[in-house]
């Protein structure tokens, strides 16, 4: 102990030592000295307070304080702690859903996509930025959240990126247009309802009857891949097959978050032979008719709804046949089948080039990828 606190002296480090007896070897070592005063316990009364519990108390306060004075906090939360196991991740989702105000489904999903970085996810949340705006404006502001804040406020003053405000009644989103020559905009442009594709796909590109994907292990940030997409998606567009598949499948696995959350959420299905006697898993609206216009009108509707499509192939096929889907999310397994019902089609109408914008390896060999329409 006497070594450490050498060492740290030497290095230029500020040494305090907390203790109940300033007789002890180590009082003289250290640059500054608290003396914690132990009595009677204030409440029973009939014992003493154990000096290791009463200088613990003081260094929490300290270590407290220096966090407050460092910036490493936000609204009073502890918002610079590594998520290094379940337990702690939990609690950083917790501290989003507190300093945020936003829901467990949004805070899981923004926590997975900055890579389990609390302060990054919570600037996102409350700023909007991009994440590559928010990461900068972290680094410039030394990791103080609120100065980051400070800092993107202040540049959403002359527009330029994707704005969110949270509000206490809820996330309202919208975008500055980009700035031109003279004063900054002012016009406002609300976002539309996204419609996001996630699919398991081998490396050939099948995603038919993904049976073959259980020789993977696909590992807890696999696992959180499509928890965190399930819980940010405000309801599934289904194809008729998928639907009925899992209509038959998932209220018997209701057991825990996942499955309840699978159960409980709304469903479109696209069928024109579906009966309505059919159509009973939960609440499910079937789409019959002019399928592609329906869908663009559910898709133009202002708001930060989110439309999740999952296997549905001819579904999938057609919304990207007819530039519909803002998203892809894959889960791309280490295998090649040969034959089977593939991801996109085989003829469009024009190229749609797409943009990668996040990618992971996880469990054995399991590609995560998003991708989203590339802009010109």
């Amino acid at each position: 102990m006497a070594g450490a606190v050498r060492g740290a002296r030497a290095a230029g480090a500020l040494t305090v030592l907390v203790s109940s007896n300033m007789a002890a070897p180590l009082v003289p070592l250290a640059d500054h000295r608290l003396l914690v005063n132990t009595g009677p316990e204030a409440i029973a009364g009939s014992t003493r307070l154990k000096a290791s519990s009463a200088q613990k108390m003081v260094l929490n306060a300290l270590s407290t304080a220096s966090m407050v004075r460092l910036g490493r906090t936000y609204s009073n939360l502890m918002v610079c702690a590594a998520g290094t196991n379940a337990k702690l991740a939990r609690r950083q989702i917790t501290i989003l859903m507190q300093a945020s105000g936003a829901d467990a489904g949004e805070c899981r999903a923004e926590w997975s996509r900055c890579d389990g970085d609390l302060r990054l996810a919570l600037v996102r949340l409350l700023s909007g930025a991009s994440i590559d705006a928010a990461r900068l404006a972290l680094v410039a502001a030394g990791g103080i959240v609120r100065e980051a804040l400070a800092a993107l406020r202040s540049d959403s003053q002359h527009g330029g990126f994707c704005r969110c405000c949270r509000l206490a009644s809820g996330l309202f989103v919208a975008k500055v247009k980009e700035p031109a020559a003279g004063p900054a905009p002012t016009e406002w442009e609300e976002e539309m309802t996204r419609i996001v594709v996630t699919e398991f796909v081998s490396l050939d590109g099948v995603m038919e009857d993904p049976k073959w994907t259980f020789q993977f292990d696909r590992g807890p940030e696999g696992d959180a891949f499509k928890y965190d997409e399930l819980f940010a998606a405000t309801a599934l567009l289904l194809g008729r097959v998928t639907y009925q598949g899992f209509a038959q499948a998932w209220p018997g696995m209701g057991h825990d978050d996942f499955g309840r959350r699978m159960n409980e959420i709304p469903k479109y299905v696209v069928s024109a032979t579906l009966a309505d006697g059919d159509a009973t898993w939960g609440d499910t609206t079937v789409i019959r008719s002019d399928a592609v216009a329906e869908i663009a009108r559910l898709r133009d509707r202002p708001g930060s709804d989110v439309l999740l499509v999952e296997g549905s192939c001819q579904l999938a096929h057609t919304l990207t046949q007819h530039g519909l889907v803002d998203e892809y999310r894959l889960m791309v397994f280490p295998v090649i089948l040969g034959e089977g019902k593939r991801l996109f089609p085989d003829q469009m109408s024009q190229s749609a080039p797409l943009a990668l914008t996040e990618s992971k390896t996880v469990g054995d060999g399991v590609l995560l990828l998003t991708y989203h329409p590339a802009t010109s």
